[in-house]
């Protein structure tokens, strides 16, 4: 399951992080030379770009160029409570055994497009809500462990990443997305002549008790003085963003925001 093109791996030593590119070709003896000395592998499940940010990185969330995959990451409760979670839901295209627990794999039959950020970043959240896999893990650009290496948080007591199961099964993206009651908003539809995909609101990390106020100064800002012919889609704009920021999503997230609109939009006419 590495990228099409461009692996990017890091490499942890000694509490020192460092990070290499590689081809395909030289990526195999590079693997089993890190793991004679003892090293932790990571990559990134899906494709990146070749364009560095300021720091040197190609590793970040605007490089990612594809979207292979659907992943969730297990670390809670014991590993037989933890597969049954995994086999409650759509068989996985692999379940990699991490360490204290598991990583399962829903691969997509053909690469998505990064217009689908959105969904995918929805589809990880609710996966994890689901299974009960951990909810931070929506960056498209985030590193898990790679199979084969090893598992080195305790140097004394390493543990072999390994694949445990594997099978030839692929999804769409659309058929990921039927399996939550919730209604998704695709991307295709936040777009209009008034407020184009590019000007979502910037999301923001929101926890337990910060999420209303924060919905309420967004909900001013991308409604103050809006048109009645941008409503739906600036309602849009505002669900995406609410999706994105959130770490979990409650049951009634999307009357929230449709309540919350509802009360900007009232005081904007007074």
């Amino acid at each position: 399951m590495l990228p099409i093109t461009n692996p990017h791996t890091a490499y942890w030593v000694l509490g020192a992080k460092m990070s290499q590119e590689f081809e395909d070709a030289p990526m195999e003896e590079f693997i089993e030379q890190s793991k004679e000395r003892g090293n932790g592998l990571y990559y990134t499940v899906n494709e990146l770009g070749f364009k560095k940010n300021a720091k040197g990185n190609l590793r970040y969330r605007e490089n990612v160029i594809s979207l292979l995959a659907c992943f969730a990451d297990f670390d809670s409760g014991t590993k037989q409570d933890q597969i049954k979670r995994i086999d409650s839901f759509l068989t996985p295209s692999c379940i990699v055994e991490s360490g204290r627990g598991y990583h399962a794999y829903w691969e997509f039959k053909s690469p998505v497009n990064m217009t689908e950020e959105l969904p995918w970043v929805y589809l990880q959240k609710a996966i994890a809500d689901k299974l009960g896999g951990d909810p931070a893990c929506s960056d498209p650009a985030r590193l898990l462990r790679l199979p084969g290496s090893w598992h080195i948080k305790d140097r004394y007591r390493p543990s072999l990443v390994r694949v445990v199961r594997r099978v030839d099964t692929r999804y769409t993206l659309d058929e990921l997305l039927a399996e939550f009651p919730h209604k998704v908003i695709k991307n295709k539809d936040y777009q209009s002549k008034y407020r184009p995909l590019k000007y979502i609101p910037t999301p923001v990390p929101l926890k337990e008790g910060e999420r209303h106020a924060a919905l309420k100064k967004m909900a001013g800002k991308v409604f103050h003085g809006t048109a009645s012919t941008e409503i739906e889609n600036r309602t849009g704009l505002l669900k995406a963003w609410y999706i994105t920021s959130c770490n979990e999503l409650k049951k009634d997230w999307e009357k929230e925001v449709d309540d919350m609109v509802g009360w900007v939009l009232e005081r904007e006419m007074k």
